[in-house]
């Protein structure tokens, strides 16, 4: 799994988002 800022635009909804990836808000 790549946790690059890749991830966020993959994943636009930070709220589903954060909990893939380690991106807390």
């Amino acid at each position: 799994m790549k946790e690059s800022s890749n991830s966020l635009k993959a994943c636009e909804d930070l709220y589903s988002c954060g909990k893939n990836v380690s991106y807390v808000p």
